[in-house]
């Protein structure tokens, strides 16, 4: 049976936190892994932003205060 790695995700998430080898050799060999690491990647990044948004909120920091500093 050929397993993707949304089969295994969460198995292959822990692995990579805990940085064994293994995991990202499995991520590299399985079907979808290059996608599920791409997903990732992108689920963190929207993570962050969300999060930096809510501090800045809590700030009380106006959009146009952070326009005119670029």
């Amino acid at each position: 049976m050929i397993l993707s790695a949304f089969d295994q995700f969460w198995e292959l998430i822990w692995g990579a936190i805990a940085l064994k080898p293994e995991a990202f050799q499995q991520i590299i060999t399985l079907n979808d892994g290059v996608l599920l690491a791409l997903l990732i990647v992108l689920l963190a990044g929207l993570s962050r932003a969300i999060g930096q948004g809510i501090v800045l909120f809590l700030n009380r920091v106006k959009p146009l205060n952070l326009t005119q500093n670029y």
